[in-house]
């Protein structure tokens, strides 16, 4: 049904108004990453018209630190969380979301095209959605030309009043998709909408005409502005139509449908300065005037090779016919000719080119260490003026990461909320070459998540070289575990390599046995020691076992006060495994057995307690004295049931009670 966005339209076409120049300027950066802003003038035909692409070069060394701090880490994010029993989720779910992200959606190219979108233009734009005919996460990597918002909007997508994508489809995938995105399938619509179409006349007075922004010369190519509204309750509600008929809808309004509740889209800018939308400048226009000032001077450097190399001859007297006379080698002339000597260039011209491109790089934070400038000296630099050099670099990465980690926190915010909204039941994923399988209560918390490049800029060989350092200053320091550096050091070069190359060293396996029978000798004495982050249950467990039944073979079975603190103790380490979902998966099957002992010497420990509880009471009844005591004297106190109450410094005990029966000290066989 056909609807009135005049005034919509309106303020669309008054954004595109106020934004006039900075297309202009978008037109002339993308001339300087192609063939380059031509010569005004030659000063005659045929003359040179080449192009230095200084701005082309810079992009090309800056595009991968980007995409480096991005996908140089082994995970692209880690999650944090907010209540504690999420704590033990957190790696299994930052391992789940980085294979949905970058393993089975697009994000690795789309990221890349926004990256050099950002250095080019000034800013990327990607969009985050969930395609629901792939059944995955989606992305989108647009040219800032194809977004309007009005022109006093920030760089926040999510403060903007109403923003509009402008998206082209060919006639064919507009009716391919029409089902799927509920689009106006009417042959009449579809004809006047298409091409340069069949115009609105209403809008004919304020009609704002731009090819690609609302029509196109392609006589198949459709052009629809999608517009997210926010309302006044938070709601985004989008509006499709074309806007050669803004009164009839492409397909019907509707609210955005994801939880986040945010517009999808996200800018990546290259530099904040007043916080505008289009403050933002690329490296093409920072270096626009040095490029045009090293093309002029590579064009003058070859018109002078052009004037040079076709030398100017004169006559000493008399007369000839110019057209006649070739300059070839072994010519006779009638006459005497002279050569016209040119003079020496008034400038070194590649050495005024060199001195562009340096400015240039300067001018972007990445300082040429092989052109001198033309206030530099000459000759090799020294290591202090390197060093100077490169901290200078090293502050521009600094700055440059922080801007692109805040652009990156908001994607892979919309990213996992659209994950736990529409793919929480696909939890299989690939960790290290291995299948893995995310437990589902991980989706029950609430997460933190931060992108996991640097804040100084992420490089994997700085890394590497940190960890080496700290190898060298580890040795013959207990405190610190060598073994997980090396392991740390091969991630970094290859994550796959782990699996292959790496393997646990025994001698930590005797460090987790020794650490367990220092606990041993502690619990002997009534304490009861706590059980830490990075211990091995399954070894801790086997030497309590195991020391329990030496105990009960020397004859000397360890009392029941002591063994409630040993069962608990191993309980410490059963729950600790379990609430480590990867170690669980690993190691579930050696554990269950102790489990399983643990409850049967519990019970066993209750029921023999409750009998002797009840023998001492018939005792008392029938005024019979306990064994070792005096006739005629009252029995002493029964104690109430369950554990004593703690001394102050140590655990709780259970009650005094018979030794265990079993040849291991206790602890029933299984």
């Amino acid at each position: 049904m056909p609807e009135d966005n005049s005034e919509l339209y309106s303020e669309i076409t008054g954004d595109l108004e106020d934004r006039s120049k900075w297309e202009s300027r978008q037109i002339v950066w993308a001339k300087m990453r192609g063939a380059g802003v031509g010569r005004a003038n030659r000063p005659w035909p045929g003359a040179a018209n080449v192009h230095v692409p200084v701005a082309d070069t810079i992009i090309g060394k800056l595009k991968p630190y980007y995409v480096v701090w991005i996908f140089g880490p082994e995970l692209l994010a880690s999650f944090y969380s907010l209540e504690t029993q999420g704590d033990s989720y957190t790696d299994s779910v930052a391992q789940w979301f980085d294979y949905k992200v970058r393993e089975v959606s697009n994000f690795s190219e789309q990221a890349v095209c926004a990256i050099d979108s950002c250095l080019q233009n000034g800013f990327g734009v990607i969009k985050t959605y969930w395609d629901d005919r792939a059944r995955k996460l989606s992305f989108t990597s647009i040219h800032p030309y194809f977004i309007i918002v009005p022109a006093y909007s920030t760089f926040d997508f999510q403060k903007a009043d109403r923003v509009v994508h402008v998206m082209q489809y060919s006639r064919d995938e507009y009716e391919r998709d029409a089902q799927r995105k509920g689009f106006n399938t009417d042959e009449t619509y579809i004809d006047s909408i298409t091409g340069e179409g069949k115009p609105d006349q209403k809008y004919e007075r304020h009609r704002y005409t731009a090819e690609g922004l609302s029509y196109s010369k392609l006589s198949d190519m459709i052009v629809l502005w999608e517009v997210y509204i926010r309302e006044t309750d938070g709601q985004i509600r989008v509006k499709t139509f074309s806007p050669m008929q803004p009164d009839e809808p492409a397909r019907g309004d509707f609210k955005l449908p994801y939880e986040h509740k945010e517009i999808p889209l996200t800018m990546i800018p290259y530099e904040l300065t007043d916080g505008g939308f289009y403050s933002s400048r690329g490296v093409c226009e920072l270096v626009q005037m040095y490029e045009a000032s090293a093309c002029k001077t590579w064009n003058e450097k070859l018109d002078f090779m052009s004037i040079a190399n076709r030398p100017v001859l004169s006559t000493q007297g008399g007369s000839i016919n110019a057209q006649n006379i070739r300059w070839e080698p072994g010519a006779v002339y009638d006459s005497v000719l002279q050569l016209v000597q040119q003079p020496a260039p008034p400038v070194s011209f590649d050495q005024e080119i060199s001195s562009n491109r340096s400015m240039a790089e300067q001018r972007v934070g990445i300082p040429d260490f092989g052109v001198a400038g033309p206030n530099q000296p000459q000759g090799n630099k020294t290591a202090t003026e390197t060093n100077v050099i490169t901290n200078v670099m090293q502050q521009n990465n600094d700055l440059r990461a922080r801007i692109l980690k805040g652009a990156m926190t908001r994607i892979f915010e919309q990213s996992w909320g659209l994950l736990k909204q529409y793919d929480r039941e696909s939890l299989d994923y690939f960790w290290r070459n291995q299948r893995q399988t995310l437990d589902d209560a991980a989706f029950d918390n609430k997460y933190v998540l931060k992108p996991n490049g640097s804040v100084d800029g992420y490089s994997r060989e700085r890394e590497i070289q940190k960890l080496m350092q700290l190898r060298q200053l580890s040795q013959g320091s207990p405190w610190i575990i060598t073994p997980e550096i090396d392991k740390k050091i091969v991630e970094l070069m290859d994550s796959q390599w782990v699996a292959e190359i790496y393997s646990e060293p025994k001698d930590l396996a005797a460090d987790q046995q020794e650490q367990q029978a220092v606990e041993n000798s502690i619990m002997t004495d009534g304490f009861l020691p706590q059980v830490k982050p990075n211990d091995d249950h399954v070894v801790h467990l086997q030497v309590c076992d195991g020391f329990i039944g030496w105990r009960t073979q020397q004859g000397q079975p360890i009392p029941p006060p002591l063994m409630s603190i040993f069962m608990q103790h191993m309980q410490m380490h059963v729950d600790a495994a379990r609430s480590n979902p990867q170690y669980w998966k690993t190691h579930a099957q050696d554990v269950m057995p102790f489990q399983q002992k643990i409850q049967q010497t519990q019970k066993a420990m209750q029921t023999q307690a409750a009998a002797a509880q009840k023998a001492q009471q018939l005792r008392g009844a029938l005024g019979v004295p306990p064994p070792g005591g005096v006739p005629g004297m009252a029995p002493p106190p029964v104690p109430p049931a369950g554990p004593n109450l703690p001394q102050p410094g140590q655990p709780a005990i259970a009650p005094a009670g018979p030794p265990m029966p079993g040849s291991n000290g206790g602890i029933p066989p299984v």
